[in-house]
């Protein structure tokens, strides 16, 4: 295995974030339209030599522009086969799947740090005088102490202080067990593959650029940020982070119990037990339900369970700020590309 991540540390700075850093590639969004056909797993195999790819954290987001006509899909049955092929309509299914793919996002917008506003608070205060901060009026879920059960507080002032855009990635997880066949809803050979599924979930959010249209996204990306806040004061990702978690269960940690960027290629190849549910999830609001994909990392293989065979060669990645091959451009799920 060559791939080698090249994950540098960033300061934990912060500063007022506006629409023009909530970046969305106009680009790779019109490129929907070329690549709708592999949204679900259509990852093409790689040789050898795709082994040396190596990511990289350039800061700034670029792209250039591609027009395609969309295809005609059924979706909604092609949804049903995917879902019967997983047999989680009803439940999820727990079982081991392989970490194929790692996904460059390059800087994301990060969710404001917000608290109860506090007038006696000397660093709130700070930071609305320099404006760096605001206050705005609404509810607001407050954690509890030491992992006690937080509580709602509603109709209150909120302190509010946006957050500099990180670095994130994401995961492709494959299930070698589970074959979907997914080619003949676009009119093309019948051609099952393994399922793969994107780590975090995804959602039709606002583009940026003021159009009004919605496209799908990663919902919950991977932040990958290394910090020394911990005992060693050595660079890693945080020990309550899921890359931690994953790290340590795929025996990664150094000698400090630490995960570093360094090691993130060698999750590649690397069986771990999933928590796995495609369906069609009920609206809360009535109306059509929500075609689903929710997967969990849950833990190491458990000793003894068998590990079903796993393909290298389904081994890719995708960088933010190199180029990369065409074919695994064209592979990649959607969601993926309009997140970068």
């Amino acid at each position: 295995m060559y791939f080698v991540p090249n994950i540098i540390p960033l300061q934990r700075d912060y500063y007022p974030r506006d629409k023009s850093q909530q970046w969305l590639p106009d680009a790779i969004s019109k490129l929907v339209h070329v690549l709708i056909r592999v949204q679900f797993f259509n990852i093409v195999k790689r040789g050898e030599n795709f082994m040396a790819f190596k990511p990289s954290v350039q800061q700034n987001n670029t792209s250039s522009n591609n027009n395609e006509d969309r295809p005609q899909v059924d979706y909604d049955a092609m949804h049903t086969h995917i879902i019967e092929a997983c047999g989680t309509q009803d439940k999820h299914r727990t079982i081991p799947a392989y970490i194929s793919g790692y996904y460059d996002l390059g800087k994301q917008p990060q969710t404001p740090y917000e608290a109860l506003y506090d007038a006696d608070d000397a660093q709130q205060k700070e930071n609305l005088e320099k404006g760096v901060a605001s206050i705005r009026h609404g509810n607001l879920y407050v954690n509890g102490d030491n992992g006690a059960k937080g509580q709602w507080h509603n109709d209150v002032d909120i302190y509010s202080n946006p957050r500099k855009p990180k670095k994130a990635i994401a995961w492709c997880i494959t299930f070698p067990q589970i074959m979907v066949d997914i080619d003949p809803f676009f009119g093309g050979e019948s051609n099952p593959r393994p399922l793969n599924v994107i780590m975090g979930g995804e959602f039709w959010a606002l583009r940026l650029d003021d159009s009004g249209k919605k496209e799908k996204i990663i919902q919950n990306i991977t932040f990958a940020q290394e910090t020394t806040n911990n005992p060693s004061g050595t660079w890693g990702f945080g020990t309550s982070t899921t890359l931690h978690k994953m790290g340590s269960a795929l025996d990664l940690l150094n000698e400090h119990n630490l995960l570093t960027g360094s090691k993130l290629g060698d999750f590649l190849g690397k069986p771990l037990q999933f928590q796995l549910r495609i369906w069609n999830k009920p609206n809360k609001n009535g109306g059509s339900a929500w075609y689903t994909e929710d997967i969990k990392f849950v833990s190491e293989v458990p000793e003894g369970l068998p590990v079903p065979e796993f393909d290298e060669s389904f081994i890719h990645g995708i960088n933010f700020d190199e180029a990369n091959e065409a074919e695994t451009v064209q592979a990649s799920k959607v969601n993926v590309l309009l997140t970068q």
